[in-house]
């Protein structure tokens, strides 16, 4: 992180196998505004990926942030990930 953004918060999503996970952290690592929804990985990743842009930015209109002015987009999930290619190749769930 730069100086640029080391005073913006970060937005955290936790792609798990039953839910999403999404949380604003401060940059002193306060949680700001979370949200939980299921992740229904069954009608496909496209819904999935919707269903997190969803929360995302629900959580970020409640917090009254707008899309810049947070630092970066952090996203955990399990399994094998391509970085290059910025996929998730193997996953247990």
């Amino acid at each position: 992180m730069d100086e640029s953004t080391a005073d913006k918060p970060v937005l955290a999503i936790d792609l798990g196998g039953s839910k999403i996970a999404v949380a604003l952290v401060s940059p002193q690592g306060a949680v700001i505004a979370h949200e939980y929804t299921a992740t229904l990985a069954e009608e496909g990743p496209d819904a999935v990926i919707s269903r997190m842009l969803v929360v995302a930015n629900g959580i970020l209109a409640r917090a009254g942030i707008d899309h810049p002015l947070f630092s970066m987009i952090v996203i955990a999930t399990a399994g094998i990930v391509d970085t290059r290619e910025g996929i998730v190749t193997t996953s247990p769930n």
